[in-house]
């Protein structure tokens, strides 16, 4: 049996459900920590990142620097 999606996003925003490109639950915004035992000495997204909050979705932030010479190429700034 599969799972039906039922993710919750916020304005593009994992708030709750499944984050599957780290491989952890998400509930409020913010990462849970797996259900490994602590023995097990996992290094699982949810262990690591427990608490953390997500962020949107295909968002990549990029240096400064580098944005500001796009900018400047295109004319964008004064």
């Amino acid at each position: 049996m599969s799972r039906m999606s039922t993710d919750e996003y916020r304005e593009g925003r994992l708030m709750n459900g499944y984050d599957y490109e780290n491989q952890a639950w998400v509930k409020d915004g913010h990462y849970l920590r797996c259900g490994h035992p602590e023995g097990m000495k996992c290094r699982c997204y949810g262990k690591e990142h427990k608490g953390e909050e997500t962020v949107v979705q295909g968002y990549k932030p990029i240096d400064d620097h580098i944005f500001r010479e796009w900018q400047k190429k295109r004319g964008l700034t004064r």
